[in-house]
């Protein structure tokens, strides 16, 4: 019962703040309406209609530009975000772990066994492999057979499964030894640069839609801005 009491009033809560946020949007619209627009004066019977659809189309047109301008200033902030975490990626310790030609994990850092999710002892002769997600299995396969192929620097992006059910997106760098026996691997965990970048492709498709929803009223209302002059 109580639960059914919180999820209901979540709910509602959440309705509220939508209702709440777009009467906060209308009033501003209609405060710069007044500000901005300058009343027709018409001569016509139907020039109340016309004035009433004027201003509401003014007023939405408004909104618009309100709405653009939140998603701008929050798109600002995504790619603040992103230079935050990129720095952050730069800087921040990162794991490192080495790795045998069958796979197996021979040594780790805290740093590594904190990406993987368990303790170092539990990792030790784990299969690496084992822990890519998905699509990146083949990734990760790939990877490490470039790795032993060359005696060049790798680096790759990938997600990895960790042992307490995490995604973990990892950036990793890494080459073989001199007898080409072994891999050491440089491991960073980029989860959060990932999701701000998400979040910014999401936010530039809704101001791309936003921008043309713009347009599309900028030009009804000029189209009947000419009505009204000439009415």
């Amino acid at each position: 019962m109580n639960y059914f009491r919180s999820t209901t009033y979540t709910k509602m809560k959440k309705k509220t703040d939508s209702l709440s946020k777009a009467g906060i949007l209308r009033s501003k619209a209609e405060k710069r309406h007044r500000e901005t627009y300058k009343e027709k004066n018409l001569k016509s019977d139907n020039s109340d209609e016309l004035k009433r659809l004027y201003n509401e189309l003014s007023i939405h047109q408004i909104e618009l530009e309100l709405q653009n301008e939140e998603l701008m200033y929050t798109k600002n902030e995504l790619e603040n975000s992103i230079e935050k975490y990129l720095e952050l990626y730069e800087y921040a310790p990162s794991g490192y772990l080495t790795v045998a030609r069958n796979n197996k994990i021979v040594q780790l850092n805290f740093a590594a066994s904190r990406i993987l999710g368990n303790d170092k002892i539990k990792l030790v002769n784990r299969n690496f492999e084992l822990f890519a997600h998905g699509n990146s299995k083949a990734e990760l396969h790939n990877f490490l057979e470039e790795i032993f192929k060359s005696d060049q620097n790798k680096t790759c992006e990938l997600v990895l499964k960790a042992d307490n059910g995490d995604l973990v997106y990892v950036y990793l760098m890494g080459h073989a030894n001199e007898n080409g026996s072994k891999c050491e691997l440089n491991i960073i965990d980029i989860s959060e640069r990932k999701e701000a970048e998400e979040k910014l492709k999401r936010t530039l498709k809704d101001l791309t839609t936003a921008n043309q929803i713009k347009v599309e009223n900028e030009n009804e209302l000029l189209k009947l801005n000419k009505e009204l002059t000439n009415a």
